[in-house]
């Protein structure tokens, strides 16, 4: 058995000290920078928990695309304890990481910190939705 735990794009939301700027759009979310001085940054995701019988995670999959923006670092938490981090990713589209077998779901609320790098003020990253793979 298997199950995919997913986040629509309207689901962003970003840190303050991040100064971007979300725009909701039908099917995508995109965010800018706002301040040229502060081209980096996270944005956040909550998702729902896994079932009992699927709480192995498998899989971190983010789809998007971008215009001078890159996927940059990956951090999950289960509850407030961080359960996997991958950094200098360098992603610019859609992608899927496999993820070692022995993470296990904690029963507690799941939350994806994900590293943007924006090259100008007017780059910009459109995110459709944000998944992990259960079993």
């Amino acid at each position: 058995m298997s199950f995919v735990s997913a986040a629509h794009s309207y689901s962003v939301q970003t840190y303050e000290e991040a100064k971007f700027k979300i725009i909701r759009r039908k099917g995508f979310s995109t965010v800018r920078p706002t301040d040229s001085n502060i081209l980096t940054g996270l944005i956040l995701f909550t998702l729902p928990s896994p079932p009992i019988s699927c709480q192995n995670l498998k899989t971190i999959t983010i789809e998007f695309s971008s215009q001078g923006a890159r996927v940059d670092t990956l951090d999950l938490f289960f509850a407030q304890k961080r359960v996997y981090k991958d950094d200098s990713l360098q992603h610019a589209n859609t992608f899927t990481h496999a993820v070692d077998s022995s993470i296990r779901h904690n029963g507690k609320g799941i939350a994806l910190e994900v590293g943007v790098i924006f090259d100008s003020i007017t780059s910009g990253i459109d995110i459709q939705s944000v998944s992990l793979g259960f079993e």
